[in-house]
């Protein structure tokens, strides 16, 4: 190549770059979710101690989106510490004489204020797709359904466990979604509503769902203003916690 070529051709790389780099685009942030409890395991929590997190707080008379400063601790795990002195588990408390339902991080989409709340577990007895397989929720004058449907199994059973075949089914008007669905081999499944409502602002019904399996709890937020063309809600977090 030419010398002026080059000297021409060299000066102008950091502009083609510095144009590159321009034009790119930040990866967002996935959205972390996270309960108040007292036993988890240290590599469950995906939160530090002194962070604030949004948390939704629901009372007899209020529902609310507000933030939440954590407190996370060290304490001894009964399953894996062998020395109480070198403890590795974690739990995890916010500075509210109300224990929020959950705690989201990075959730750009959620604004703190008033939410709408149309069913909350009450004293630790969450309703189960096992014993109840249709549950039929209404907000802003639309109607909601959550079936669970089985091919193997008539539903609901009384020992609570879910067919191995089960699927769990969004429904309202004309629209379908399948949530959830178990594979061949899961064990022990056991579903639960949590919570439902409107919490990202958009009159449309929120769900806060807990799908066990087999030595794990999985907690799993859906919201609807994530939802994809011909959706009803979109997936948007997951907390899982494990056993032995």
């Amino acid at each position: 190549m030419p010398k002026s070529i080059r000297a021409v051709c060299v000066p102008l790389l950091p502009l083609v770059l510095s144009g590159c780099a321009f034009v790119q685009t930040a990866k967002t942030a996935e959205v972390l979710l996270v309960e108040t409890g007292e036993d988890f395991h240290g590599d469950e929590v995906k939160a530090s101690n002194g962070e604030k997190w949004l948390g939704l707080y629901v009372t007899k008379d209020s529902s609310l989106l507000a933030e939440s400063t954590l407190t996370v601790r060290r304490v001894f795990d009964p399953v894996i510490d062998e020395d109480e002195r070198k403890p590795t588990g974690k739990s995890v408390s916010v500075g509210r004489r109300e224990k929020p339902v959950f705690l989201v991080k990075n959730a750009v989409m959620l604004r703190q204020g008033e939410a709408t709340t149309v069913y909350q577990v009450e004293h630790d007895e969450a309703l189960s797709f096992g014993r109840k397989a249709l549950v039929t929720l209404k907000l802003s004058g639309r109607t909601y359904q959550l079936k669970v449907v089985s091919q193997k199994r008539r539903l609901p059973v009384a020992d609570g466990l879910l067919p191995s075949d089960a699927k769990l089914l969004f429904t309202s008007g004309s629209s379908t979604q399948t949530l959830h669905s178990l594979k061949n081999n899961d064990d022990d499944a056991c579903w639960y509503l949590l919570w439902a409502g409107d919490v990202d602002g958009d009159g449309k019904l929120d769900l806060y769902l807990s799908l066990d399996g087999y030595n794990f709890e999985q907690r799993v937020l859906f919201l609807s203003s994530q939802a994809k063309a011909g959706n009803l809600v979109s997936k948007v977090a997951e907390f899982v916690m494990t056993g032995c």
